[in-house]
């Protein structure tokens, strides 16, 4: 009938408008759940990119930390070196001083024979006369830089006075430096003068550095 017909329709329109609502829920359901995963999704690249910095913030923390260590190391080094260095500097200066003095006072002993002690061929005695490389050796001796009783018996001569000590730039002579020559040998003064036994019939004298071509500058202290 038309009332049978007209209810029928009626529940099709409601069951269709419930179904309506059902997928009108359903979809805003789905659109909530998308706009949570959406907001996870951006809280997650958050993390993640606050992850990314702090793990860049350590590395550069490290690096920076490798960095002071290896500045540390590297002053601990230049201290350790400039110490060094003051302490070598500081026992160059004192062996420095020390040999200038040794050096003058062989020197001034040398000169303390200036004019009296004789020229003796083969001799080697600072009472009765030596000749030059005699008197060198025991000067020398003297001072504990050469043996005593090799040079007692003239042990030292002057092509051997090349090869003892070691050698010294001529610029750098000093007082109490050996000055040899082609078979003559004598002990620097200073101021471009030697002591020295010159020759029979003479004494133990003052000369010119230059009295012959020089051989070599030796330094035994």
């Amino acid at each position: 009938s038309r009332q049978e017909e007209e209810a029928r329709r009626q529940a099709e329109e409601a069951a269709r408008q419930e179904e309506a609502r059902r997928q009108a829920e359903e979809a805003a359901r789905q659109e909530e759940e998308a706009r949570r995963q959406a907001e996870e999704a951006a809280r997650q690249e958050e993390a993640r990119r606050q992850a990314e910095e702090a793990a860049r913030q350590a590395e550069e923390a490290a690096r920076q930390a490798e960095e002071a260590r290896r500045q540390a190391e590297e002053a601990e080094r230049q201290a350790r070196e400039a110490a060094q260095n003051a302490q070598q500097s500081a026992l160059d200066i004192a062996r420095a001083e020390a040999a200038g003095t040794l050096g003058r006072a062989i020197a001034d002993r040398a000169a303390s024979f200036v004019g009296w002690l004789p020229y003796i061929w083969g001799g080697a005695s600072l009472e009765t006369g030596a000749d030059c490389s005699g008197f060198v050796g025991q000067i020398m001796a003297s001072f504990g830089l050469l043996d005593q009783t090799y040079a007692n018996y003239h042990g030292y001569c002057s092509y051997n006075f090349p090869y003892l000590g070691y050698e010294v730039p001529l610029d750098q002579i000093q007082p109490g430096d050996v000055v040899c020559y082609k078979g003559h040998v004598a002990i620097y003064f200073g101021n471009q003068m030697i002591v020295h036994e010159p020759n029979i019939n003479r004494f133990c004298e003052y000369g010119s550095l230059y009295v012959l071509p020089i051989i070599s500058v030796r330094r035994l202290y």
